[in-house]
């Protein structure tokens, strides 16, 4: 009976985070209550407050649903290593096929950038966002630096550089899917688009492989 009730709690909690998402994209966060989400579920604010301590704190499980799976696999490339060249199109060609099939990061985009306006009682979470990123874009440093001293990639370039512009690229890729969703198949071309980013940075010598 107690892991019944341990699985119907989950179930509970996946619901509001479907059902918060679902109101954030309709009202903004800043209009949304808590009181919308829990009518959104049918189920009381008690039962919100159950699961949440206030409504950042769903905000931000909201946004942990939707990217952890990326977040993790991505982590798991960079951490298990390979060909630098092979690393980071993986990272890249991952990255737009979950923009392409992925309904739940693709509706948290769009929460994101065009919802949710800055404010001080989201500072915590975009703090965190912003570290995040930072970490991100030193272990792409790292893998640049590698294929650099490797003679795989030309031996001019900067790899912070690099880092930065393929962190651009991804989030650029991001909002064309939400606010051009027709110019980009995002699934039909993440190899053209891997192959253009890397045509810049390999080594003369290995164009031809």
């Amino acid at each position: 009976m107690a892991r019944k009730t341990k699985e119907e709690a989950e179930k509970t909690r996946q619901l509001l985070l479907d059902c918060a998402l679902t109101v954030f994209l309709r009202k903004g966060y800043s209009a949304t209550t808590l009181n919308d989400i829990a009518e959104e579920a049918n189920l009381t604010r008690g039962a919100v407050y159950w699961h949440f301590k206030n409504k950042v704190d769903v905000f931000s499980a909201v946004m942990d649903k939707a990217f952890d799976p990326i977040s993790r696999l991505v982590r798991h490339i960079l951490e298990r290593g390979g060909a630098p060249m092979f690393v980071l199109t993986e990272v890249l060609q991952h990255w737009m096929l979950k923009l392409a099939v992925d309904d739940t990061m693709q509706k948290a985009l769009e929460l994101v950038m065009t919802k949710t306006e800055h404010s001080e009682e989201l500072s915590e979470h975009h703090e965190r966002v912003i570290r995040q990123d930072h970490d991100f874009i030193r272990n792409l440093e790292s893998v640049f630096r590698r294929g650099i001293a490797e003679g795989l990639f030309r031996s001019d370039l900067d790899p912070a550089v690099c880092a930065a512009t393929f962190m651009a690229l991804c989030s650029g890729l991001a909002r064309l899917n939400i606010n051009h969703p027709s110019e980009l198949d995002m699934a039909k071309h993440c190899t053209m688009v891997s192959d253009i980013f890397f045509s810049g940075v390999k080594a003369p010598s290995t164009r031809s492989e």
